[in-house]
């Protein structure tokens, strides 16, 4: 599926690059598997095994947006976030969304998220915490992603998911 020197991004840990796919029997296994070796793009001294026979863990491999898949993510207004009350049930599906890398739900929620912070459009809720953690973590993986194919700052992120700067300039 996948083949060396892939850029992908796995789950919300940032960008890696593909640099192996090795069989190797770590200590505690009793046979070898084959793995992929994954390179952090952000720090070098993050490198991970994910067994290529492991689906839950290799369903958080994903390929790298494109240019144009990511100008058209940025673009899309149509997505409708629905306010969870219960701040476990809200932590809960911020975290099922992280978990699955869902671009779309995680740049809906930032803006969101970032209208109810700055109380846009008269809104009388609030953000809790747990609200502000889930910003902050979507807004990092979102901007190792964008920042691998445009050339962007991580404060310019929100702005630029927002609609308040829309210049994005390729690498």
């Amino acid at each position: 599926m996948f083949k060396i020197g892939d850029f992908i991004v796995y789950g919300c840990d940032g960008v890696f690059e593909i640099v192996g796919i090795e069989s190797k029997c770590f200590a505690g296994m009793n046979q070898e598997n084959d793995y992929y070796i994954l390179q952090s793009k952000e720090n070098n001294n993050n490198k991970l095994f994910v067994p290529t026979n492991n689906e839950l863990l290799c369903s958080k491999i994903k390929k790298i947006l494109t240019y144009e898949e990511i100008s058209a993510l940025i673009k899309k207004n149509d997505t409708i976030v629905n306010w969870i009350s219960d701040n476990k049930l809200r932590s809960k599906y911020y975290k099922e969304v992280m978990n699955s890398y869902d671009r779309e739900a995680m740049v809906a929620l930032v803006k969101y998220l970032y209208e109810i912070k700055n109380n846009k459009q008269g809104l009388t809720k609030r953000l809790y915490s747990i609200d502000e953690d889930a910003l902050k973590k979507m807004s990092f993986a979102l901007f190792s992603e964008l920042s691998h194919i445009i050339k962007i700052l991580p404060e310019q992120v929100i702005p630029l998911i927002c609609g308040e700067i829309d210049c994005i300039e390729k690498k």
